[in-house]
């Protein structure tokens, strides 16, 4: 899913862009390092960086506010490990712990005021015809003044894959992904998001 992270820890690289388009232009980046740790943890690195428009004109580039963090699996199960992928059947409770740091320029958009504490727990849950449910609650809080508020947040996302060749052939996703953020303070309000989604693999093997 696009924000609802999983639970189960892995060795990967990601780097998601985003661009405007409507407003000043901008473009986001985030490259993501993820490592495992054995077979139950994870080490998660998180760099941020892009290019965002000045009022005056001009762009102005660099990176943002750099993350790091602890993954560790609390519980897991799965049911039919004998059979076909797409017959099995389970769930895998985790949980993160992070500190972000305040490497960017606040003033110019770039990363937040200062450094931040965060965390959450995430349950992932398997169900038949590959189905899924993807569940991270979590929030973050900054480590010194309150220039920057403390936050709340829970994600999910729920949906099916479909595979060609009995899972062995290339994968289809549809989901619907929940998002609820909100800053703790007066006068804050909830902000609700819904994001439909569809991932497909480019390749047979699944791999792209």
């Amino acid at each position: 899913a696009l924000l609802t992270d999983k639970a189960f820890p892995e060795s990967e690289a990601i780097q998601p862009s985003t661009f405007n388009t409507s407003g000043a232009p901008g473009v986001s980046n985030e490259f993501e390092y993820e490592h495992l740790l054995g077979s139950t943890s994870g080490l998660d690195v998180e760099v941020p960086f892009g290019w965002v428009h000045k009022p005056a004109g001009g762009m102005f580039g660099g990176i943002g506010d750099l993350t790091a963090g602890v993954k560790h699996v609390l519980l897991s199960h799965l049911d039919g490990g004998s059979g076909p992928l797409y017959e099995r059947v389970g769930s895998i409770l985790a949980m993160q712990g992070e500190v972000t740091l305040a490497t960017g320029n606040a003033s110019e958009g770039l990363g937040g005021a200062e450094s931040a504490l965060g965390g959450f727990v995430a349950f992932d849950q398997l169900l038949p015809a590959q189905g899924f449910l993807q569940v991270q609650a979590g929030g973050n809080r900054p480590l010194h003044t309150n220039d920057d508020p403390a936050s709340l947040y829970l994600y999910t996302a729920i949906g099916r894959s479909f595979n060609q060749g009995r899972g062995f052939g290339r994968q289809w996703s549809p989901m619907l992904e929940v998002t609820a953020e909100r800053d703790l303070g007066t006068g804050t309000v909830t902000d609700w998001s819904l994001l439909p989604q569809f991932q497909v693999t480019l390749s047979a093997r699944q791999h792209v």
